[in-house]
């Protein structure tokens, strides 16, 4: 699942000693719920005629984005930019 994946992902990275310091998933389907509740920072894309995904929403620290789509993903972006300024 995607959640193996990117603690894989993690794991290699901090091996590597890579410098990050947190790490961010976005997702808007049930698929997306083991990526999401691997990293630090969460955001649930919010589906344009369903709205948000249950599974995702019960996620502890999710951010639910009101935008689907490209908009979602510009929301999303913007926020971890402005949290990697802070």
């Amino acid at each position: 699942d995607k959640g193996t994946g990117a603690r894989a992902v993690l794991k290699y990275a901090k091996k590597l000693r890579a410098p990050y310091t947190s790490s961010v998933g976005i997702g808007n389907e049930s698929n997306d719920q083991a990526l999401l509740e691997s990293t630090d920072v969460r955001f649930a894309i919010r589906n344009p005629r369903r709205g948000h995904h249950d599974d995702l929403l019960g996620i502890p620290d999710v951010t639910p984005l009101a935008s689907s789509g490209a908009r979602a993903w510009r929301v999303a972006l913007t926020k971890i930019l402005e949290n990697a300024k802070a």
